[in-house]
């Protein structure tokens, strides 16, 4: 999971250089934010996650490079499927996203400030803030063991 970050850090930075670079529209990106933060308000893991792939999705989208779209979903798709199913096994809430949605919001504000490089600079830190929040969640030892039946 830690090299799926690397790497998914690097192309999510390239892909806010580029969506800086050709003033990418922003709106499908905060679309999923909002959803993100009603979600979360909700307690509603299911579609806090959803919210947050379409938000990821929507940034390699606004890249405007097919190829590097297409290698962000075939990265994130399992990815988030894994996050899903991780946060139901450690029965983990949607509380946990709350640090993050300002990084998000963050992103859309750098992509629009128009410096490429700061903006991919920051995603690719985002990329790797979010893996730390999520070691946190996914910390076997962070969760009463649960008894397991033979």
């Amino acid at each position: 999971i830690a090299r799926i970050y690397e790497v998914r850090g690097a192309l999510e930075g390239l892909a806010a250089q580029l969506a800086t670079s050709v003033h990418a529209d922003m709106t499908p990106l905060e679309s999923a934010l909002d959803r993100m933060k009603v979600a979360s308000g909700r307690g509603d893991v299911k579609e806090m996650i959803e919210s947050d792939l379409a938000f990821h999705l929507a940034l390699a989208e606004a890249s405007g490079n097919p190829l590097l779209t297409d290698m962000l979903s075939r990265l994130l798709r399992p990815l988030f499927a894994f996050v899903l199913l991780r946060i139901i096994e450690v029965h983990g809430s949607s509380t946990s996203w709350g640090p993050d949605l300002p990084r998000h919001h963050e992103i859309i504000y750098l992509i629009r400030e128009g410096n490429p490089v700061v903006a991919g600079q920051f995603a690719q830190h985002c990329v790797g803030r979010f893996v730390a929040s999520a070691h946190v969640v996914w910390a076997p030892e962070a969760h009463p063991k649960r008894s397991r039946k033979p």
